[in-house]
This record gives C-alpha cells, structure tokens and sequence, in this order.
C-alpha cells in the first residue's frame, strides 16, 4: 500500500468514526423575566405574539433573534455539543413614580462535552440512546434604561458575563427508521456564575432523508441571578420558553 492510498484510507476512517450535526432552529420564545440594577428593574412578561406584534419588523419587543445547534461525536462515545442563542428585547413599564423604557440583550452559548453511554435496541425496530452532559453556560446580558421621572429623566446602561457551570443528560428514542423523541434537561449555576439555571428541552423528530430530520418541540431555560446582593450588580431572573421548530443535518 503506498502513502496515498493510505492517506485515503485514513481519510475514510477518520470520517466513519466522527459523525457532525449541524441544526439551525426557531424557537419561537415567550419571556417571562426581571432586570434590573442600581435599584431600578425592568419586568419583561410577554409571549412571542405579544413580541413581534408591537409594531416593526420585530416591534419594539423583540428585534433580533437568532438560534443554532451544532455537534459532534467521535466513535459514537465522546461528544461536543454547543447551543447558540442571540436576542434583543425592548420592553416599557411603569415604575413606582416613574415610567421605565428599556432594551435588553441576550446571549446564551451551551458548551457541553458529552459521553454515550449507549445505544440498546427496543422492539423490531427501535432503540434508546442515553448520553451523560457536562459543560457550561455563557451568558451575556445587556440593559439600557430610560427611567422618566418628574424633574429629571437619567439613563441607565449595564453590561454583565457570567459562566455557569451544568450537568444533564440527553436521551433519544427511536420508534423506527422515521419517528423518533429526544429529551434533554439539565441543571447548574450553583452559585458560582448565577445562583441557579436549568433546562429542559422535549422534541419529536421526523428523518425526511438519511441526513436530514425536522424536529419539532418545546424548549425552556430559567435562571436566577442576584448579582450577590451588590446594588450596582445587574440582576436577572426569569424564564425563556416556547415551541421550537428546527431541521438537522448530520453528516
């Protein structure tokens, strides 16, 4: 065998035991939030209708938002996964004596390296999969404020990052060549970036092709953050959720 024909031949096998999935998906996100900081807050409470229907492209509710998934998975044992959320948010309130406009931004990054446990089949056709999740949460978060009062109208803006530590599992049900369930939930924060987030994610899947799959679902990430009781700290807590839509690709 000479060093071309070898090279090919590893070529091949370095493609049989890396597997990708690249997924690009809406989620069609509902907030349920507060943010806050130097003691004044800002309450976000509205569905994805309420966003995009407050006039605008977006509205003034929610302007951008962009979703992504991407993953990869060495001999069917070791894996990375990584979860990429941007959105920008406007929201108005009333305060105490006070009429409080306000712009959030959000970014959301899960990197989490994964171990397959395993694969068992399930009947004639089907299979379970279960994978063990490990990684961290990045989050950047960014409030500009408009607070109106009486004699004077003073702006606020705040900018924070944190990294959350999680730990999760993810299984995949096959029911067939066609149907299949996937399931992912985690926990983390534990005081080290936030004091707390977690989330769960359900979705039904439907292989159009031997590398495509729609899936479509429900997703959900909460989290509580005090900044630590510090006044000046950014504070944030609430809840991101809503139907998810999305098709993967693996290669």
């Amino acid at each position: 065998m000479n060093i071309a024909s070898m090279a090919i031949a590893a070529d091949y096998k370095l493609s049989e035991d890396l597997k990708f999935t690249v997924a690009p998906y809406a989620w069609l996100t509902s907030v349920t939030a507060t943010i806050g900081t130097k003691g004044n807050s800002s309450v976000i409470n509205a569905s994805f209708i309420d966003m995009i229907g407050s006039g605008g492209t977006f509205g003034t509710g929610m302007n951008v938002a962009l979703m992504g998934h991407v993953e990869a998975i060495y001999r069917d044992r070791l894996g990375l996964l990584s979860d990429i959320n941007f959105a920008s948010l406007g929201t108005n309130v009333s305060a105490k004596s006070a009429s409080l406009s306000g712009k959030s931004t959000l970014f959301l990054a899960d990197i989490v390296p994964f171990y397959r446990f395993g694969t068992w089949g399930i009947g004639k056709a089907g299979s379970i999969t279960f994978d063990g999740l490990a990684g961290i949460r990045v989050w950047n978060v960014k409030a500009d404020f408009d607070v109106d009062f009486r004699r004077f109208s003073p702006s606020i803006s705040k900018e924070t990052s944190w990294v959350d530590p999680i730990v999760g599992a993810r299984v995949a049900w096959k029911f067939n060549d066609d149907w299949s369930i996937n399931l992912r939930g985690g926990i983390g924060g534990f005081g080290i970036g936030s004091d707390f987030t977690w989330d769960a994610t359900g979705l039904v899947g439907y292989t159009f092709w031997e590398h495509g799959t729609l899936y479509a679902g429900y997703r959900a990430v909460g989290i509580n953050r005090d900044g630590g009781g510090r006044k000046d700290e950014l504070k944030f807590s609430g809840a991101l959720h809503g139907p998810i839509i999305g098709v993967a690709f693996n290669f």
